[in-house]
């Protein structure tokens, strides 16, 4: 399935402080194809490198490929 990227923020980690050794993480808010919202996390320097910006399209795949 493709996604619009509509959003970019950091992960919200609650009033937790981020694991030891865990990578920062950003949230992806995205716009599915058929109009329904849904949200992923990737690595955040994974997605600077990707250059990923609001407006983007993005794949199934290309997220997987993110996450891993």
């Amino acid at each position: 399935m493709r996604y619009r990227i509509t959003d970019i923020t950091e992960a919200d980690y609650g009033c937790e402080e981020l694991p030891e050794g865990a990578p920062v993480m950003c949230r992806l808010v995205l716009e599915a194809e058929n109009g329904m919202e849904t949200v992923r996390e990737v690595p955040d320097d994974t997605a600077l490198a990707a250059r990923l910006a609001a407006g983007q399209i993005i794949t199934d795949e290309q997220i997987a490929a993110l996450q891993s």
